[in-house]
């Protein structure tokens, strides 16, 4: 009872809570009613109620690996700061992987998946074709950028921060700064920039920095991540021209957005707005994601892999950004500045979608560290769940090619794909999955009724994937 009040969705409103019984109805039974009349939803234990079977049924309909060994929850961050003495390597990201199968992690995550799909089938279609829209349109994003009358959130001209020089004492510099007028972009020049490239895959003119702070006080005080940047963009600019796009936007938090302390209520109003923007930074299908993972912070020494905050915005890069291997890319739109050789820094392992509760204690990311232990639960673990429930309810192509993927990750995918009821293309091709992936995507294919093309090529199918895939399509 406690791991689930602790980890599924709250304050519901009536159409959540009538999705709440459907799901209990699925199970057999209608719930006793104790289950129902909670803001959270858990489950039962009263017998003969279809929420004491919860586990049982879903411990029968998926197939999982073991959970990671918790980490002990202390105190450091990544967006807010913490750090100690950095060191040449970084830790290594996080396996990918499905959480345990036959477990209250499992159940959680498929009720709130179903939670989600019937609240979203339930909305009437304008509403319902609304959702998901800030993450895949540009104007979204750009609209985004100008809250505040464009003062909510200042972005770095790249063009500027490439002619910088960290032996010269370049630092990257703290919202409210002096620096030189072109040293920042308009929102209205990028989208302007944008207009004018030749992206044919959706790529906009924005990188959105990945960093944890090295110490409380400043993210970079001796200029270790400035030049990482500054180095990458020297590297990658002829990838930015050869597309037409002339310069580029860079957002990095404590350049962003004011920070503490906000002495005035203009600068709390401005902070608030463009913190709302915040999740488009990382998770918008169109920006760029530079990851700064290599080395510690220098208060608790811990790494990038570490943080709450950093893993956070590492598990929203991944969710529909064009896979780096694919040729049906603009550029490289992650890319891990932890690494040093340029081809390195984009070849990375990607792991599947994260599951939306990965951030609730005894889930994937549950036992990363924070500088308020509350912030798991009461901001990035609900944060998380609801910033995916809405990027995968609106977005319209899924480009997942030559990942390398097996069976672990693509039955990973099938559990969230639920949530992708206006997906129109999946691209899962050269990957190496086979008749054990074929099977569990085949059993969502029903919740996405609007896929029409499904590339499947270069991977290890058998007559039984094939089998299951038909039958999908037959039933509709």
């Amino acid at each position: 009872l406690s791991y689930v009040k602790r980890h599924c969705v709250i304050n519901e409103s009536e159409l959540a809570q009538k999705a709440k019984i459907e799901f209990w109805k699925s199970f057999g039974s209608a719930g006793c009613g104790a289950c129902l009349r909670r803001q959270d939803l858990y489950l039962c234990r009263r017998m003969g109620c279809a929420g004491s079977r919860v586990n049982s049924t879903a411990a029968a309909s998926s197939k999982i690996g073991s959970p990671p060994t918790p980490k002990p929850q202390s105190t450091s961050s990544g967006i807010a700061g913490a750090g100690t003495i950095a060191e040449e390597q970084g830790a290594q990201e996080p396996i990918a992987g499905p959480e345990p199968d036959g477990t209250l992690a499992q159940a959680a995550t498929r009720a709130a998946i179903a939670a989600e799909v019937a609240r979203v089938q339930a909305l009437p279609g304008i509403e319902r074709a609304l959702v998901g829209q800030k993450y895949t349109d540009p104007e979204a994003l750009w609209l985004a950028l100008e809250a505040g009358g464009g003062g909510a959130t200042v972005i770095l001209r790249a063009s500027w921060v490439k002619r910088m020089d960290v032996a010269n004492g370049f630092r990257l510099p703290k919202r409210g700064d002096a620096i030189p007028p072109e040293a920042t972009i308009t929102a209205a020049e990028l989208r302007a920039i944008a207009k004018a490239s030749s992206c044919q895959h959706g790529a906009l003119p924005v990188i959105a920095l990945s960093h944890y702070w090295r110490t409380k006080e400043h993210p970079d005080p001796d200029g270790e991540t400035a030049a990482l940047v500054i180095a990458s963009l020297e590297e990658r600019w002829s990838e930015f021209a050869e597309m037409g796009v002339t310069d580029v936007g860079i957002i990095v938090d404590f350049c962003a957005l004011w920070q503490a302390p906000r002495e005035t209520p203009e600068k709390v109003e401005a902070f608030k707005e463009g913190l709302k923007g915040i999740n488009q930074w990382y998770a918008h299908q169109g920006t760029t994601v530079w990851l700064i993972t290599a080395g510690a912070d220098r208060v608790k020494g811990l790494s990038y892999w570490d943080k709450g905050w950093t893993s956070f915005e590492f598990a929203l890069a991944m969710l529909i950004k064009p896979a780096n291997t694919s040729s049906m890319k603009d550029w490289a739109q992650v890319v891990d500045l932890g690494k040093e050789a340029k081809e390195v820094q984009t070849a990375f392992d990607r792991p599947p979608l994260s599951e939306p509760l990965a951030f609730f204690a005894d889930h994937k990311y549950g036992n990363k560290t924070y500088t308020n232990g509350a912030d798991r639960d009461n901001i990035v673990a609900p944060k998380f769940r609801d910033t995916i429930f809405e990027v995968m309810g609106g977005v319209r192509e899924l480009n997942f090619g030559k990942l390398n993927w097996g069976d672990t990750e693509v039955e990973a995918l099938a559990i969230v794909l639920p949530l992708c009821g206006r997906l129109v293309k999946l691209k899962l091709h050269a990957n190496a999955f086979g008749d054990a992936g074929l099977v569990a995507l085949s059993g969502a294919m029903g919740a996405m009724p609007q896929l029409k093309e499904l590339y499947l090529s270069g991977n290890q199918i058998g007559d039984t994937g094939v089998t299951a895939l038909a039958n999908a399509c037959a039933t509709g």
